[in-house]
């Protein structure tokens, strides 16, 4: 029996995106996660989730990350029909069609289980998978710990690349306020004058780390 676990990181964030991502695992086989140590990642530190997030995708039989970029946030947020717990609980079916388990453990964003599994079942393409959705998974179940693992480490990713932007394109500015230095009609270092281009630059970086798919 497949089962999988699947949980996000980011939600309703001030800056990055929101992550989402499942892992799958031969039930037989979930004593390897717990043996490496894995646990809920806010109880890990940042050089633990980084060293586990290696070793998680050495043991399971399959993962998927997805990440939820700010303005489909803010489009949802402003839709009067649909919320973030719709939105998580259709990405969460999309994580369930592409891994194909048989039962799948949720950690439960929805004051309501049956409600929330009910979004989730909508779009499934196997509408018999058991579904578990209970409030702190992450904590009680290492399949739901593992994916919350991949989903913080792939976020802290994005930050991290978000910072040094930043600081790549305050360098930018000051060498243009001092030309002497170095030419001042040379194009910007990274990004344009407009938000959304540094936003999909760091984008196009993230997509191309090799852990990430």
């Amino acid at each position: 029996m497949q089962v999988a676990g699947i949980d996000e990181a980011g939600r309703g964030p001030v800056i990055g995106p929101l992550v989402m991502a499942a892992i799958s695992i031969a039930e037989d086989r979930i004593s390897k996660l717990k043996e490496i140590g894995v646990k809920d990642s806010k109880q890990l530190l940042k050089s633990q989730r980084e060293d586990l997030f290696r070793k998680i995708l050495m043991i399971v039989d399959s993962y998927k990350i997805i990440t939820i970029p700010p303005d489909k946030i803010d489009e949802v947020l402003a839709d009067e029909k649909t919320n973030l717990n719709i939105l998580e609980a259709k990405t969460t079916s999309e994580l369930i069609n592409h891994l194909v388990p048989d039962k799948v453990f949720l950690d439960l964003p929805d004051k309501n289980p049956d409600r929330y599994k009910d979004y989730v079942r909508e779009d499934l393409t196997n509408k018999n998978v058991e579904i578990i959705a209970e409030f702190k998974a992450d904590v009680n179940y290492a399949v739901v710990s593992a994916a919350s693992i991949l989903a913080k480490v792939t976020r802290d990713r994005y930050i991290s690349l978000l910072k040094e932007q930043f600081w790549v394109r305050i360098l930018d500015l000051v060498i243009r306020a001092f030309p002497g230095e170095e030419s001042s009609d040379q194009p910007p270092l990274i990004g344009t004058d407009r938000p959304k281009s540094r936003w999909a630059s760091s984008w196009a970086i993230l997509n191309s780390l090799p852990s990430i798919q």
